[in-house]
């Protein structure tokens, strides 16, 4: 494989956790086993069959770690859990197989905490299935749920800082509460050891804009501490209904199945870059890395191909309204992009045609989304056929120096 050179060095910013769901109890204490019983309780999560299914009958993470195992095994497939799946202790012997030096690892189940508070109802619905009580949703009990739900995953994630590799960056989940519940959260993480939080692209924070004055200090504090803050695809509210979708030629015969992070139909994939880019153009327009220069920022697994044209766009409009934006920002937006952002392409994108038409090969960065099935099957090999025709500097940015951004 021509990224022979890099091995061992490669850095993956986007991966999961899949521990299945009658395990949650185990992981994430009295509210994993409570948001256990609901999802296994449900028709619609219970009678899922796709690979990225949660309701499994699966207890071990002893799958062989080889080529079939890491490079094709996604998710759930013939009873078996991807190794390292489960066992983050099998990750690293994972990333060690794969030449990988470290890994963000984000949640899966337990990003239906967020999902139950942020989420539309309609797309709760399609989630958990029609015959349920929408009002349930909005429910004390479940509100009280999804937020015990991820105060677990971020006590998971402070264990994991503490007792596990080094390697292995969990991903801690911040909710878009009063500003001094989100301080207080962030301070807690990073004392913990935290070191990446998550925040809902389409839920402005603290109820401001991102841009706001008020959430300097947030700003501020992961800015001095290293702490990358990342949008990351979820079942987002952006466009407030997904009616858009509600046609058969789009939602298919399975009504438009959903897992806790998206709806699978074509329409919700084209889209779901719109809540991050209209986060991004928050910021850079009202000047957060302007006052926040070392502020690192992700936005993973929706898609590469909008951030060059939103650069482009942004820059058009910057110059438009250049006597506003006069003591605001002292760049082009294209070129706090470059500075201060960093994307994940799919592996089926022309990942290698978007840095060919643009100046952002400091921007785009590899990511596997192991062990989901929407990661692909051999990405490493897939993504390193796109992009060495450019050579070694790009393909060194692509797998290694751009993702140590984001994992610094």
């Amino acid at each position: 494989m021509p990224l022979d050179s890099l091995a061992k060095q490669i850095v993956d910013v986007d991966s999961h956790e899949m521990i299945p769901a009658g395990l949650w109890g185990d992981a994430f204490g009295e509210s994993g086993a409570l948001l256990s019983a609901l999802w296994q309780s449900s028709p619609a999560t219970s009678a899922a069959t796709d690979l990225n299914s949660l309701v499994v009958d699966v207890s071990k993470d002893d799958l062989p770690i080889d080529p079939d195992s890491v490079w094709g095994h996604k998710g759930w497939l013939s009873g078996c859990s991807a190794p390292g799946a489960i066992d983050m202790q099998r990750r690293v012997e994972v990333l060690d197989f794969m030449g990988v030096q470290k890994q963000l690892v984000f949640p899966t189940g337990p990003v239906a905490g967020l999902v139950l508070l942020i989420a539309s109802t309609e797309f709760l619905s399609t989630l958990f299935g029609s015959d349920v009580d929408p009002a349930l949703f909005q429910s004390e009990m479940a509100q009280d749920l999804a937020r015990n739900v991820v105060r677990a995953w971020n006590d998971w994630t402070i264990r994991q800082a503490k007792d596990g590799s080094s390697r292995l960056r969990p991903v801690a989940m911040l909710l878009p509460n009063k500003l001094d519940e989100l301080m207080a959260e962030a301070e807690r993480l990073i004392d913990g050891g935290v070191r990446a939080f998550m925040l809902p692209a389409s839920v402005p924070p603290a109820g401001k804009s991102p841009a706001d004055r008020a959430l300097a200090p947030f700003w501020s504090l992961c800015e001095k501490a290293n702490v990358p803050v990342l949008l990351h695809i979820a079942a987002e509210n952006f466009l407030q209904t997904i009616v858009w979708r509600d046609v058969p030629e789009i939602m298919g015969s399975a009504n438009g199945s959903a897992s806790a992070e998206f709806l699978l139909d074509p329409w919700s994939f084209a889209v779901s870059h719109m809540a991050p880019e209209s986060y991004i153009s928050s910021m850079i327009l009202g000047g957060v890395f302007e006052r926040h220069p070392e502020l690192r920022f992700g936005v993973l697994e929706c898609g590469a191909h909008w951030i060059a044209p939103m650069a482009q766009n942004l820059d058009t409009w910057a110059n438009m309204f250049s006597h506003r934006m006069k003591g605001v920002i002292s760049m082009k937006p294209s070129e706090y992009v470059r500075r201060n952002i960093r994307v994940t392409a799919f592996s089926f994108e022309p990942v290698e045609t978007y840095i060919e038409r643009s100046e952002m090969d400091d921007v785009y960065c590899y990511a596997s989304d192991y062990p989901h099935v929407e990661g692909g099957k051999n990405q490493l090999e897939v993504f390193s056929e796109k992009v060495t025709p450019l050579g070694m500097d790009v393909t060194e940015k692509f797998f290694v120096r751009n993702g140590s951004f984001l994992i610094p």
